[in-house]
């Protein structure tokens, strides 16, 4: 995947770099409020409750009586889901500390993040009301107020990124010319600025810290390559330093990635030479130890289970469309295949599929 310099507004999200935001366990705290165990929304709601909350007005929607101690949940939300987030997991949540200011992290952009990434089937502004909606049932003061302009300051940053790639044209860092590596130090400096003049220094190095480490390790990456007047071992001396120096969260998920690379590459050597499942898995063990080489086995499995029940779903689903039922009948045998062959989230999952797929033809 490319390490991509910027977004185009509220639908690519930092490429590479936006992978880092994710994994990195690394967390910052609003007005150097230190967090004790705070509590994360979502909690577990049931469906018949966000239908039921959801169907309420938003004014008389119920809110919380205070916000969350460490051992209190936030409540639950009825917020309406876009077809394509439905039966989906909510990635990123919302946390206080105990002095109840909302705790900046990277979680928080991972929401928005993971609503913002529906425009297109959604505009931005019902996406923002939605998140409106979702801060209103979840925080109280101060910690309400602080994530709905966090939210705004945030699309006002999304807007400016893209009217600037507007102007200047996306960049991946991956495919830049030798020539062209002289004026993209100032183009990171100038999104840096740009990200910590609407969020501030705080929101900015919680949302985006990590990213921009590594898109200025790649710059380094690449300008030390294309020197002419460093040597082979200069030029790996300097990454290595280079690298060294990236955040810790950083580099453990490029550690766990390079392991990855690594065993996959030796899968493919014992493959080709016949290898079987079990020498399989005992490299695995000795790579990844006894329990993950498990768990990835069991992953594996599950995954080929769902393919192939889904290949089957999609075989029969071919063959009822094209029997003489009425289009309500087609839906019944449909829905009552689904449930036949599937169940918990691989269910939530066919449905949303086969949503987005409806909603595909219809547009």
């Amino acid at each position: 995947m490319k390490a991509r310099i910027g977004s185009a507004l509220l639908i690519v999200f930092f490429g590479v770099t936006g992978t880092y935001l994710v994994l990195s366990s690394t967390h910052s705290s609003r007005n150097n409020l230190q967090a004790e165990t705070p509590t994360v929304w979502p909690p577990e709601v049931s469906t018949s409750d966000r239908d039921n909350l959801s169907a309420l007005p938003a004014e008389t929607r119920p809110e919380p009586a205070s916000n969350p101690t460490p051992d209190q949940p936030l409540a639950g939300t009825g917020i309406a889901m876009p077809d394509s987030l439905r039966g989906t997991d909510v990635d990123g949540g919302l946390r206080v500390d105990p002095a109840g200011n909302l705790i900046v992290d990277k979680s928080v952009k991972r929401l928005f993040d993971y609503f913002l990434g529906t425009v297109g089937e959604w505009s931005v502004a019902d996406i923002r009301n939605n998140l409106q909606a979702l801060v209103d049932q979840t925080l109280v003061e101060p910690a309400r107020t602080q994530a709905l302009d966090l939210l705004d300051n945030y699309l006002q940053l999304k807007k400016a990124i893209h009217e600037y790639e507007q102007q200047v044209g996306e960049t991946d860092l991956l495919s830049l010319q030798p020539h062209q590596l002289a004026s993209m130090g100032d183009r990171l400096q100038y999104l840096e600025d740009l990200r910590r003049s609407y969020l501030g220094d705080s929101a900015a190095n919680a949302f985006y810290s990590d990213a921009e480490a590594v898109d200025r390790f790649t710059l380094t990456k690449l300008n030390v390559l294309n020197n002419p007047e460093l040597s082979e071992t200069e030029k790996r001396a300097i990454v290595a330093q280079a690298e060294a120096d990236l955040p810790v969260g950083v580099k453990a998920v490029r550690a766990k990635n390079h392991l990855h690379e690594k065993l996959a590459e030796a899968e493919a050597e014992l493959h080709s030479s016949g290898a079987g499942p079990q020498q399989i898995q005992s490299l695995r063990e000795d790579v990844l130890g006894v329990e993950s080489a498990k768990a990835l086995a069991q992953v594996e499995h599950n995954q080929a289970a769902f393919r192939k029940k889904l290949a089957e779903y999609r075989r029969v689903k071919a063959q009822i469309l094209d029997s003489p039922l009425g289009s309500i009948e087609q839906e019944q045998e449909l829905h009552r295949i689904r449930e036949s062959l599937f169940s918990g989230k691989d269910l939530s999952r066919v449905e949303a599929m086969e949503r987005v797929a409806v909603a595909n033809t219809r547009s």
